[in-house]
């Protein structure tokens, strides 16, 4: 996974900057993402020696369920997975870990709600 991703700097540009492979593309369900979009939680960064992927990884924007964005729609969705009632791809749940302790729980929600009404960095 690539985590570390802020909200704020989550621009294809960006990302990419990020790496030295300058054939690296970003890939969501299957689209290659243009200038200026979003980054999602779930896209792929594609690595290229020459026409020959070499590497794929999956981008986690912390706590962002998977549209470029925290909204209260991702800690909604953080507190249904605790509760039972949401069940979070693999990238949907590292991103859920907010505080990158390994474990999804109720300091990840209180954390990514605090976050929203700027009394919380993420």
């Amino acid at each position: 996974y690539l985590r570390g991703i802020k909200a704020d700097n989550n621009t294809v540009e960006y990302i990419l900057s990020q790496f030295d492979n300058a054939k690296a593309k970003i890939v969501s369900n299957g689209i290659i993402r243009k200038s200026g979009e979003r980054v999602a939680t779930g896209d792929c960064v594609v690595l290229y020696n020459g026409k020959n992927i070499v590497d794929t990884v999956t981008v986690i924007l912390t706590g962002d369920m998977g549209d470029g964005k925290v909204t209260n729609r991702d800690v909604s969705m953080l507190m249904r997975y605790l509760v039972n009632k949401e069940s979070p791809n693999a990238s949907q749940l590292a991103a859920m870990d907010v505080n990158g302790d390994g474990v999804v729980n109720n300091k990840d929600a209180t954390m990514l709600a605090r976050y929203l009404v700027g009394k919380e960095k993420i």
